[in-house]
């Protein structure tokens, strides 16, 4: 699961793999680049994200370019040109691996929370159908003056719990996202990873400045950079039309490969 952490980034994405007919003009750019580094030619996918935005992703000895369509379609030649020159530097000079594994780790955390928050009353269903398991076997063998009144006590209560659960959810036993319940859940339990979350963070976004073409800032400026505040992130649990697919897709989002380049004041 490790080695296809990348996967994980690209499935919450939405990203599609393209080759060189689908996106001539860009594997053109992909290829001058390949032959000037001698740098092996990565994948290709274009995405849907929520703003214009590209990915660096690197993986299994292997790397790939992630480009929001959008902004694909906004540059102009000159510009694909230096975001391509950019991003084959950014695979040398940058920290592509451990970013990718940081965001393939922060996406299955935050799924795995989402799951069990989304699935409690299912787990809290068996759970109640195995007290009630233990209630009928086991509960007439409780230690009390009157051995009758603890076994029928328990019982009923088992039953309860069960009927309650049974009768009281969906067929599916699901916690909908948009619930208060949900949501508070969501706000504890992410709380709770916040710690690790940010650890996750400055392993994957702490690296080095990378210098870049002046005739770049065009393109940095069409880039939506969203750097991600947690304070915010969890306000975003209480809107009434939360979507675990948007929470998870906007943190994806804050890990963009132009976020720490720079450009030269005196370069014309």
């Amino acid at each position: 699961m490790f080695l296809y952490l990348d996967k994980f980034v690209l499935v919450y994405l939405n990203a599609r793999e393209v080759i060189d007919t689908d996106e001539q003009r860009l594997f053109q750019k992909i290829k001058n680049e390949v032959y000037k580094t001698t740098t092996p030619i990565p994948k290709v996918y274009l995405c849907n994200a929520s703003h214009q935005c590209c990915f660096i992703l690197a993986s299994r000895n292997s790397w790939s370019i992630v480009i929001d369509k959008n902004l694909l379609r906004k540059m102009s030649e000159s510009e694909l040109e230096m975001l391509t020159e950019f991003l084959f530097r950014f695979k040398t000079e940058g920290n592509p691996l451990i970013q990718t594994k940081v965001m393939g780790m922060s996406v299955l955390l935050l799924a795995l929370i989402y799951a069990m928050i989304k699935n409690v009353f299912k787990f809290l269903f068996w759970i109640n159908g195995l007290v009630l398991m233990y209630t009928i076997c086991f509960g007439s063998t409780v230690v009390s003056d009157n051995p009758s009144r603890p076994f029928v006590i328990l019982t009923l209560f088992a039953i309860l719990l069960f009927l309650y659960n049974k009768f009281n959810l969906d067929s599916k036993l699901n916690l909908a996202p948009q619930s208060k319940g949900f949501a508070v859940l969501s706000l504890f339990l992410i709380s709770l990873a916040k710690p690790l979350i940010n650890l996750l963070e400055y392993m994957g976004k702490s690296r080095s400045r990378i210098l870049a073409s002046r005739q770049l800032e065009s393109v940095v400026a069409k880039v939506e950079v969203k750097p991600f505040s947690f304070d915010k992130f969890l306000v975003n649990h209480l809107r009434s039309d939360l979507s675990v697919r948007s929470l998870i897709l906007n943190y994806i989002e804050s890990y963009p490969a132009l976020e720490n380049c720079y450009f030269e004041k005196n370069e014309l």
